[in-house]
This record gives C-alpha cells, sequence and structure tokens, in this order.
C-alpha cells in the first residue's frame, strides 16, 4: 500500500469518520447534471479476487 494513503488513513479512529469523509467527497465531485434528481444505480464487487493461468 502507498505509504501516503497508509498514513492517511491511520489517522481516522473508526470505519463511519472515513465513511462520512469519503461520501462528502464524492458527492462533492458530482456533476451538476446529476445531482439534480435521484438515479438508481448499481455497484458490484468481487471478494474472490481474479486468477490469471
Amino acid at each position: 500500500m502507498n505509504n501516503g494513503v497508509h498514513y492517511h488513513l491511520g489517522k481516522y479512529e473508526d470505519l463511519n469518520s472515513l465513511e462520512l469523509d469519503l461520501n462528502k467527497a464524492l458527492q462533492n465531485r458530482l456533476p451538476d447534471g446529476i445531482r439534480q434528481r435521484q438515479h438508481k444505480i448499481a455497484i458490484d464487487f468481487n471478494l474472490i479476487p481474479y486468477e490469471e493461468n
């Protein structure tokens, strides 16, 4: 892990405050067209890493 990222993550005492700050940062980067109304979204993640043969 990048030392800079590790350093900044170490400033958080709990995951809730980290989540709040990340949500604020993401919301501040949204284009105006997206902010003006609600949207349905889907997020997909994989807990099993991809392995190349």
